[in-house]
């Protein structure tokens, strides 16, 4: 789906969904870095909290 000329309410679920299948295929720098993005967005608050917190859980993983 492309994400160009999307609000970034409509954008950001999107992204996140993108991110959450790259973190369970493994591939946790190009997850972390689509996380970031929500987590900057404006619009949803709620999801930007959540794609914090996956970021505070990937950095965790990182660390052990």
């Amino acid at each position: 789906m492309p994400l160009e000329g999307l609000k970034a309410q409509e954008r950001a679920p999107i992204q996140y969904m993108i991110a959450t299948c790259l973190r369970k295929l493994g591939k946790t720098e190009e997850a972390s870095a689509a996380y970031r993005e929500v987590a900057n967005l404006r619009g949803d608050e709620q999801l930007a909290a959540c794609a914090q917190w996956q970021l505070q859980s990937l950095r965790w993983q990182r660390e052990m």
